[in-house]
């Protein structure tokens, strides 16, 4: 039923310093089975990585769109009689949506028993669809989020000790709205969320016996703007664990 693809990728090899590059391209559009049913989507791929003896980066990202039409409600049996592909929504309902990610990653080993691992992130969609209002016009939905963060993480050994510290902090935002095409908006809300939190796991090893304990600090808000003023509320989190295993040996402990 006119379905078309094509993809194109591509991949540097090795080059100078220790760089790697690589990409992708994709493109397809289809007509459907059911009439008022095609869909588009394009998207694309890239990533660069850089390596040494001690050292690892990575980036990479992707970005997609899709647009279709709308065709999920179902039709009679006797119209499904007469015309098997019969769609009972118009061409006008339908929907558009994208996404864009990115990350980088970064390791670093600081001798045999030192690592440092950083990586930052972003993810973001968005789009509307549209669809019947019963009265002829037509209702439009759209739907928004992003969320951007970043982590850490430090690990050590010393003798009979490991310790490992890590930290993450996150930003969430979230959109939605009715609108009436060629009208007025009839609602928009908005939420948000933070959230940071941090913790140090730290074990000690010593024949058949390994004792170890961790703490966590995590602080979270989640706040919401629309119609309804329902303010905003916060917590805290300490969570604490501690343990020890003993060894007993043939695969039991």
């Amino acid at each position: 039923f006119g379905t078309n693809r094509v993809s194109a990728a591509a991949h540097s090899g090795r080059l100078g310093g220790g760089v790697k590059l690589y990409g992708q391209a994709a493109y397809q559009d289809t007509e459907g089975f059911r009439r008022n049913s095609g869909s588009t989507q394009r998207s694309v791929y890239l990533g660069a990585t850089r390596d040494t003896d001690s050292s690892f980066f990575k980036f990479f990202g992707f970005a997609g769109q899709a647009e279709s039409q709308l065709a999920f409600l179902a039709a009679d049996e006797d119209t499904l009689e007469r015309d098997l592909r019969f769609n009972p929504m118009s061409p006008d309902e339908r929907d558009e949506f994208g996404q864009r990610f990115l990350m980088a990653q970064y390791h670093r080993a600081f001798g045999p028993a030192t690592e440092l691992s950083v990586q930052g992130y972003y993810n973001g969609a968005d789009g509307w669809y549209r669809i019947q209002d019963g009265a002829g016009g037509l209702y439009q939905y759209g739907l928004d989020w992003r969320s951007v963060g970043a982590t850490a993480t430090l690990h050590a050994v010393r003798g009979a000790f490991d310790v490992t510290w890590g930290a993450h902090v996150n930003d969430f935002q979230s959109r939605h709205a009715r609108d009436i095409v060629e009208g007025p908006a009839e609602y928009v809300n908005r939420g948000f969320k933070n959230e940071v939190n941090s913790f140090v796991k730290l074990g000690f090893a010593r024949g058949r016996w390994r004792h170890y304990g961790d703490v966590q600090v995590r602080w979270a808000r989640f706040r919401f703007d629309g119609d309804l003023d329902l303010g905003s509320v916060d917590w805290t989190f300490f969570n604490p664990k501690l343990g020890t295993r003993y060894a007993l040996g043939g695969g039991v402990s």
